[in-house]
């Protein structure tokens, strides 16, 4: 419902503003653990899995959103490529006796 008095409808912007900031600032982010040991990028695949979940959790614009996501598919795809190459190279190298 939009305000006759302009002021009212500014003070009403101010405070929607406000509440969006406030919102936007009191998500829960991931806790890092200190305790992850990254031996191979099968390691990790549930720390990506979390922060996909988090992000689509997340209150975020729509667009905002997508790019992260998308970067994030992109970021799990060469881990499987790269976690594929780490297994076919250390079957190479047992069957070699290296």
């Amino acid at each position: 419902m939009p305000y006759k008095d302009k002021t009212k409808a500014r003070e009403y912007q101010r405070e929607w503003a406000r509440k969006q900031r406030e919102n936007a600032s009191s998500t829960n982010f991931l806790e890092p653990s200190l305790d992850f040991k990254f031996d191979s990028a099968n390691d990790l695949g549930p720390v990506l899995e979390a922060v996909i979940n988090e992000v689509l959790d997340a209150k975020m614009e729509a667009a905002t959103r997508g790019r992260c996501i998308a970067q994030l598919v992109q970021t799990a795809i060469k881990l499987l490529e790269l976690g594929d190459l780490e297994e076919r190279l250390s079957a190479i190298e047992t069957q070699l006796g290296a």
